[in-house]
């Protein structure tokens, strides 16, 4: 019988890195990243095992130098050295080469070149690159940022203004954005459908030119899962944006104790509380409309 259900077998690599995840949206070939924005995790996946502590990768500009090798590039002014451990990508790289003041330029594809010590010696090509998109950078929610540049969470709940971010380019009538999942291809109507489906947003077009769009059916029907977040503009092709989303269907209370309150009785302050909402996964949630806490504090006399 049918099960509803399809399976996409990619084609093997015969690189030692099988893939590139970003925001949890994973590559096989060219990875889409925002754009000066900050705080964007990059991954990557082995498919041999090493043992030492600390990698490297080399960013090579493929516009620049498209046929030299990646030990030709090794210290050349187009090409960008990242350190790397523990399957991440350093932080501080990352942001100083795509981040608020990217070091590198958008719109243009770096081959990565790998080498598991370091060593120039030991450079190798892995068939992948980085792009940096320019056509959105984060969501924005009720008003609120959801923290350009990484994972959104957005409320199971109706009645929420959402806007895609953009950088540096004017809003235009027509955009959208769409809800995918993680593995999924863009500019693949198969995963990509312009109607929603249970596992997919379909078209979320922007009808003025403010990057608004209407997300309530989608969230009522899709899954308290994590998606990646395509982008197309008026009239081009669905592209990948390395930006991803949680659908939160429930939430819970994380009390933290914090510095005291004051006044307190005598010369002992109250405790004071910080209260956190956070979505099922873990992510905080930022933005629910028409919502408030309520909290009461109570105290021994003894």
């Amino acid at each position: 019988e049918p099960t509803g259900t399809s399976l996409e077998v990619k084609e093997g690599r015969l690189s030692i890195i099988g893939s590139i995840i970003i925001n949890d949206v994973q590559f096989w070939s060219v990875a889409y990243l925002p754009y000066e924005s900050s705080g964007v995790v990059i991954k990557y996946e082995l498919t041999a095992q090493f043992f030492q502590d600390s990698h490297a990768f080399l960013l090579i500009d493929t516009l620049a130098a498209p046929t030299r090798t990646c030990a030709q590039e090794f210290d050349s002014p187009f090409s960008r050295l990242i350190r790397a451990s523990g399957g991440v990508f350093n932080q501080s790289d990352v942001d100083y080469l795509f981040g608020d003041f990217a070091d590198l330029s958008h719109s243009r594809e770096y081959r990565i070149c790998f080498t598991p010590t370091g060593a120039k010696a030991d450079l190798q090509e892995t068939g992948l690159s980085l792009y940096g998109q320019l056509h959105t950078s984060g969501l924005t929610l009720n008003g609120v940022d959801l923290g350009g540049g990484g994972v959104a969470s957005l409320p199971k709940i109706p009645g929420n203004r959402l806007r895609f971010n953009k950088q540096s380019r004017p809003y235009v009538a027509g955009e959208a954005i769409a809800f995918i999942a993680l593995q999924g291809e863009c500019a693949d109507p198969d995963d990509n459908p312009s109607a929603l489906t249970a596992g997919s947003s379909g078209d979320l077009v922007a009808v003025a030119a403010d990057g608004v769009v209407e997300v309530d059916g989608a969230v009522a029907a899709l899954g308290s899962y994590t998606y990646q977040i395509c982008y197309r503009g008026p009239t081009g092709p669905w592209e990948p944006t390395g930006l991803a989303v949680v659908v939160a269907n429930s939430i819970v209370i994380r009390q933290v104790t914090a510095a005291g309150l004051s006044p307190g009785r005598g010369d002992t302050p109250l405790l004071g509380v910080d209260v956190y909402i956070e979505t099922n996964q873990g992510a905080s949630v930022l933005a629910y409309p028409g919502s408030e806490v309520v909290a009461s504090l109570y105290r021994c006399t003894s």
